[in-house]
Formats: C-alpha cells, structure tokens, sequence
C-alpha cells in the first residue's frame, strides 16, 4: 500500500477508467445540444444573459464567460475546433479576475481549478513509468490533489445542467489520470497509451511536458519571459553553474557511477575545446560567450538508472544554492511527431511507442558581483542509451537495446519508437537530427578528455594547478559540426570555422561585449589570443580546436571577420490545431492551421457580439460589425 493513495492502482483498474470514458456525457450529440445552449439566451448563474458593462480586455464579459464554458465543451466533447494557446489565455484571464468571474459565474473558476490539477497530471506523465520513484510521483498526485482540493468550497446547487455536466467529467477526468500517475506502467508499455483524452490534452492544453522533482517549485517556463535576458550576462555565473555541475556528477555514489557515464556537448563542449571554458575575455571590451547554458549527455541503460542519476544531480545542486529541477520531454506529444510515429508503425506494422526525448532542466540563479546584474545560468542534460543494429523490418534497419559498454553497440539515440516485442527505431529528434537519431557509436566512445580551466581568479585559484577532467567525444569536432542539426556549423551559412568565435543570434548574445564579436570583428592580438588558449590546453592534455585552425579563414591582417547566424536547431514543432477525432481515434493527417475550424465555432457561437478571431489568442477577440 502506498501512503496517502489507499495503495497503488493497477493497469487494469485505470484501463477499466479509461474505458468507461467512452460511455460520459460528452459525445457530439451532447456537443451540439451544449453548443447551442450557450448560443441561446443562456443564463449564466448569477448574471443571466444580459451584456454588462464591465469589459475584459475588449470583449464584454458575458461572452467571454460563454467562450470560457465553450473551452471545457469542446475538450470533453474531443472536437477542439480553435486553436492552441486558447485555453492558456482563458484560464489566465480567469486567474486574473477569478473575483468578477465567480461573482458571475462560479461554475467556471470551478472547472479552471479543476483544469490546473489535471494539467499537472497531464503535464508529468509523458516522464513517468514504473521505474520513476514513489516520492517523484506522489509529489505530482500531491500538488494535483492541492490544486483540486481548493474546488471543494464551490457548491454546484446552483449551476445549470450544463455547468454541473461539465463540472462531473472534469472530475471524473481526474480520477482517471490520477489513476496513470499512480501506475504509469513501463517505459514502452505506458499505462495511459491509447487514451485519447491524453493525446488530445498534450496536443492542445497542456504546454510543457514536464515534470517537477520533489523539493522544489521550479519550473522550466519560469526561465523564459524577461528571465531570458539573465542568460549569458555574467562570467562568474556560468563558470561557477560550470563548477557545480561537474561537482555534482563527479559525486554520484560509486554504484550509480558504474550504471551511467556523461559526456560534454552542444555550446559547452565547443567552450571547452576552445577556452577550457564557456566564456573567454579576447580584449578589454571583447568577450566570447560561446552558450548561455550547461550541456551533457547522460548515458543510461535503464529508466531506472537515468532517474537514481538525475534525482542525485538535483539533490547535490541544491544543497548548493541552485533553484530547482524538472524532468521535461521533448520531440514527442504534438501533431507533427504523432504523425510521424504513425507513418513509421504503419511501414512497419507494428504497434510503436515513443516517449521523445528525456531531459533534465535545471536552473542556476544569482548576481553578478561586478555588475550587480542578475544572472541565470540553465543546465540541460539529455538521456541517452546505445543500441545495436538488428536487422531489416519490411525494409527499415531495426535496433535493440544493450549496455552502452557492450562491444555490440553501433548507435547511440536519443529518441527511439519501440515495439512490445523489443524491436526499435530512430527518431531524427534532438540532438542528433543529422544522423537522422543514430548517432554512430564511435562517435562518441571511447570518451577522450576535455579540460575545464576556469578563468576567473576566485575559481581558478580553489582548482590550483588542478583543472577539471570532462569526458567529451571521440570524434568531437564531427559530433559539433551536427549537433542539434548543424546549429553550430552545418547549416551555418559559409560554415565558417569552429575554432573561432561565430554569434549565433537567437540566444548568445545578451551580452553587449560579446554582441561587439560580429561588429568588429577579431583583430590580430584576439586571434592571437584565441590560439593560445588552445595551445594550453594541447599543453595539458585537453582535446582543442588547432586542428581546426586551418579552416578558418583569416584577413590579410591576421585578424577575423567575425559572422552570425540565424538558424536555430532545435524547434518545438507545436501547431495551432488540434487533430480531428472520429470513433475515438486520432486522425494524425489533420491540417496544422485551423481558420475553418475557428469559422466553424463561430457560427455555432453566432448570437455572441464577439465571436473567436481566426488568428486566435492573440488578436482576442473581434467585434462583429
């Protein structure tokens, strides 16, 4: 018996909630009669259905109430007709002025709360399986059960049959949900896989996909928004998340060392190979900071090894002044990637899951001493797990998994669509979108050594003479030129060198000194210095980029023209619409863009002032002339 929950429910308790869903209130005989009672003259509980005068950005409130009750009729009815985001926007400007809204309408606070606590189930899932500890997920039953508790003090007596309808699924969505987190079933074998309301609630409700470690309120959106110019601002800061980082996995328990091993990449190996860090001083008033974040791979046999691994790394950051964790995935749960899992299970013929890309986030905040500017530093380290090539499926080179000390591995994947009999395939996710997610094994093993040589005094001088040892790949400078589809080199335009610094402008350049690379360029004394930089390490034993040198091509002065890039890897692939649903089942040839849809909702809305815009939330809403 698990404490609190009155002992863990089995698959088949939550497969027998899962079917009873099909038997609710909400089909689409129930979705038109609700759709055209809230056209009609539909009497709100306390305000009844005349337009008041209080507004709500640019829309009466009476019709914003009826596009709120209009959110939860078409999740429950599974025919989503407006687009993405649409309920985020809701549910804020309920949060915002839940006081006028209850006072006009209760049932809605109602249903939002309940909303937020399905969302924190939904959002975790695609994380859990039987192998992710107790504590992990009854921190998610816990604060899901918060969220719905506080719904406890609304009466429904005197909500309309619709309201109370809609209030009753709500609920009885939770049960079943709660039920998956309790027994999310194996990795491959998800307890929850098929259930539509889960497909549909990912692909449209629910955001993030991702799930917070126990012991901390940190979430990964918190980090974007007017956070995101705290990246890449302050030296010191990347330098000590640098230090702690490397503490904290060279201070894993013996026994867990012996069940993972990690790997620099992305930005922080190029740093590395570069400066012996992530960040250089070229000149007075010139700084390369080559990424704003810290970058690993992780190396796991198991689900189970993977999360004792990443559970250590949080406890020890942490106890060391970092802000929290969370477990997120990625390349999995939208339309694109649905559609893609389908095409390959219907040319195999086999019934495939994916669970995308497991990644851990973790956030490093603080201030930098000399500027007093706030700084935040992210850590992202993705699971990995090696793979040997077995065979021809109906012409598709299938794999299996083994240990990643095997001599049999020939692949290493991030992201693999797996069948119940053991075989699997590639997924092209990130970061190996270039190896179309096979990463060829001598890739990356045997590990060679990249050194960590920290430039500011404080920290240099508590290493001594000693710098870090990190583990980064055999073939390093191949591994960069693909990583996260060519970001840092392939799909450069001119591809330029990678020994030498390049600006890439979506998110490395938030500080001024290093905004100056691309505008004036390097001179001599600067590549000069670059180079010796480079030199030490070779001095040291520590892999560099000299090799690379030869590829760069420099002014007849001996400096460098310093070039920038807009191309950005890795994307979320989210679109604006949900699938269609027929029977139950998931039409993953949908079109990504919905006005029709939108047209749709708005002739059975026809009566409302204000009906949907077809931009969707961002235009609000637009006033019929």
């Amino acid at each position: 018996m698990q404490p609190g929950y009155g002992g863990r429910c089995n698959v088949l308790l939550a497969l027998g909630l899962f079917l009873g869903a099909a038997a609710t209130c909400c089909d689409d005989t129930w979705f038109q009669r609700a759709m055209a009672e809230l056209n009609g003259p539909y009497k709100l509980t306390t305000c009844g259905s005349q337009n008041v005068t209080l507004k709500m950005g640019n829309a009466y409130i009476h019709d914003w109430l009826i596009h709120c009750l209009a959110i939860f009729t078409q999740i429950y009815a599974r025919k989503i007709l407006l687009p993405r985001n649409t309920t985020h926007f809701m549910r804020m400007g309920v949060l915002y002025h839940s006081s006028v809204v209850y006072s006009k309408c209760p049932a809605i606070v109602h249903l939002f709360k309940l909303l937020e606590s399905e969302v924190v189930l939904l959002a975790a899932l695609p994380s859990l399986s039987d192998a992710t500890p107790w504590r992990v997920r009854s921190a998610v039953l816990e604060e899901a059960a918060s969220l719905a508790g506080e719904t406890e003090q609304y009466e429904d007596s005197g909500y309309t049959t619709l309201e109370r309808e809609l209030v009753a699924e709500a609920k009885q969505r939770l049960r079943r949900f709660r039920a998956y987190v309790q027994a999310p079933g194996s990795w491959l074998q998800p307890s929850w896989h098929g259930d539509v309301d889960v497909t549909l609630a990912h692909l449209w409700h629910v955001r993030l996909k991702e799930c917070r470690l126990p012991d901390t309120n940190f979430s990964i959106g918190e980090m974007y928004g007017s956070r995101k110019n705290w990246m890449a601002v302050s030296p010191p800061a990347w330098e000590e998340a640098m230090l702690l980082v490397l503490l904290a996995l060279k201070s894993l328990p013996d026994d867990l060392r012996a069940r993972v091993r990690y790997v620099a990449a992305g930005g922080t190996l190029l740093g590395l190979m570069r400066y012996g860090s992530g960040v250089a001083y070229l000149e007075s008033d010139l700084i390369d900071f080559v990424d704003k974040d810290i970058d690993v791979l992780i190396l796991a046999d198991s689900a189970s090894d993977w999360w004792d691994c990443i559970l250590a790394i949080q406890s020890f950051l942490m106890s060391n002044g970092w802000a929290g964790c969370s477990h997120a995935i990625r390349d999995a749960y939208t339309l694109p990637a649905g559609r893609q899992l389908a095409e390959l299970g219907g040319a195999s013929g086999m019934n495939l899951v994916s669970r995308g890309v497991s990644e851990l986030v973790c956030a490093f905040y603080t201030t930098d001493h000399s500027t007093l500017q706030q700084a935040l530093v992210p850590f992202n380290a993705v699971w990995i797990q090696a793979f040997h090539a077995d065979g021809l499926q109906k012409g598709r080179q299938a794999y299996r998994p083994v240990s990643f000390d095997s001599p049999e591995v020939s692949v290493f994947m991030s992201s693999s669509a797996c069948s119940g009999s053991g075989h699997c395939f590639a997924l092209p996710h990130f970061p190996f979108q270039a190896w179309r997610g096979r990463l060829p094994a001598n890739f990356l093993r045997p590990f060679t050594q990249c050194l960590f040589t920290p430039l500011m005094p404080h920290f240099a001088e508590q290493l001594g003479s000693n710098a870090f040892t990190v583990p980064c790949p055999q073939a390093s400078l191949g591994v960069l030129r693909g990583y996260d589809r060519g970001e840092l080199w392939a799909r450069v335009e001119g591809r330029p060198c990678l020994a030498l610094p390049l600006v890439i402008k979506h998110d490395r350049v938030n500080n001024n000194d290093t905004r100056r690379l691309q505008k004036q360029g390097l001179s001599p004394s600067a590549v000069k210095h670059v180079m010796q930089h480079m030199e030490r390490l070779e001095k040291s034993g520590g892999i560099n980029l000299l090799e690379d040198m030869k590829n760069c091509t420099l002014q007849p002065d001996g400096g460098y023209r310093v070039l920038a890039s807009i191309f950005k890897g890795t994307t979320t692939g989210e679109v604006d619409c949900a699938p269609r649903v027929s029977k139950m089942v998931v039409d993953w040839n949908s079109p990504e863009r919905c006005p029709g849809s939108v047209e749709e909702y708005n002739a059975l809305l026809d009566n409302l002032a204000h009906p949907w815009h077809p931009s969707g939330y961002q235009k609000r809403f637009s006033k019929k002339k």
